[in-house]
């Protein structure tokens, strides 16, 4: 599938969006370059691939691990609390806006 100039004007007519005559090629360009790499990742042959329901499951046959979660760097909490000029249960109150 490839769009044409026509295809692009109006998509930018429905979307509101306002494309300088100069840009409409370079994105028409752009658009044509995705549609081509989805079509060359259709034509794969996936046929002997079994579907990867979980990311998980990969690591575990090929036995990865991950590293254990641990903390690095400091807590800093009772810091910010204290710079903070006006705290309720831990939250940080600002003035309104609106």
């Amino acid at each position: 599938m490839s769009l044409t100039v026509l295809d692009i004007e109006s998509i930018a007519n429905l979307s509101y969006l306002y494309i300088d005559k100069n840009q409409v090629y370079d994105i028409l360009e752009k658009i044509n370059a995705i549609f081509s790499l989805i079509k060359s990742i259709k034509s794969i042959d996936t046929t002997n691939i079994e579907p990867l329901y979980y990311p998980t499951s990969l690591i575990q046959e090929k036995m990865l691990f991950l590293r254990e979660d641990i903390t690095t760097q400091n807590n800093y909490f009772e810091n910010y609390q204290n710079l903070a000029p006006i705290i309720h249960d831990n939250l940080y109150i600002v003035p309104k806006i609106f």
